[in-house]
C-alpha cells in the first residue's frame, strides 16, 4: 500500500468504480468473505461527487472510519481473524452511520440491511481484554523508551480504532 494513497480511495471510470491503490482490491475481497456485503459500492457512495454537496460532518466521521480499516487491515497483515474483526466493527459504526443519512441510494440501504447481525458480533470480552492489555502495554513499553509524542495517535491507528478509544482504554488501565 502506498502511503500517498491512503486518503485517495478511488475514481469514476466508465461508470465503475476504480480504486487507484490496489491494494484496497484485498481489503473490499476480505470484507465480501467476511460479510458478504461489497465495499466497493460503499466507497463509491462515500468518496463519489454525485451524491454530496460539501464534506458535512458525518461523512468527514465516515471517511475517517474508511481510513481507520485501511490502516488496521494492513498493520494486522498475515492474521485474518484480526482482519476480520476490524472489517465487522468497521461495518457495525459505518452502518450505525450511515443508515441515517438520507442521500444513500436505496440499493446500498438494502444491502447493509442484509448483512447477517450474527456476523457482525463484538468481539468476547476475553479476546477485548487480550487487545486492552497489549494496547496498554505497548504504550507502557513507548513512554519507558522515550517515544510517548504522538503514541497514541499511532496506536489508534496501528489498531484501527478513534483516538478517544485509546484513551479512555489507557485511562481505565491507570491505577489509583
Amino acid at each position: 500500500m502506498s502511503v500517498g494513497l491512503i486518503l485517495d480511495f478511488g475514481t469514476h471510470v466508465d461508470g465503475s468504480w476504480v480504486y487507484k491503490d490496489p491494494a484496497q482490491y484485498a481489503l473490499a475481497q476480505m470484507t465480501a468473505e467476511v460479510l458478504a456485503w461489497d465495499l466497493v459500492p460503499f466507497d463509491a457512495w462515500l468518496y463519489g461527487h454525485g451524491h454530496w454537496r460539501s464534506y458535512p460532518k458525518v461523512r468527514q466521521h465516515l471517511m475517517g472510519l474508511r481510513e481507520q480499516l485501511t490502516h488496521a487491515f494492513f498493520a494486522h497483515a498475515g492474521n485474518e481473524s484480526e482482519q476480520g474483526q476490524r472489517i465487522r466493527d468497521y461495518f457495525r459504526e459505518t452502518r450505525r452511520l450511515a443508515l441515517r443519512l438520507e442521500n444513500m441510494p436505496l440499493a446500498l440501504r438494502l444491502a447493509m440491511g442484509k448483512v447477517d447481525k450474527k456476523k457482525t458480533r463484538r468481539l468476547t470480552l476475553d479476546h477485548q481484554a487480550k487487545n486492552l492489555k497489549r494496547l496498554q502495554q505497548e504504550y507502557a513499553d513507548r513512554v519507558r523508551s522515550g517515544q510517548k509524542y504522538g503514541a497514541q495517535t499511532e496506536l489508534a491507528r496501528k489498531y484501527g480504532v478513534p483516538l478517544h478509544t485509546v484513551r479512555r482504554s489507557l485511562k481505565a488501565g491507570q491505577t489509583p
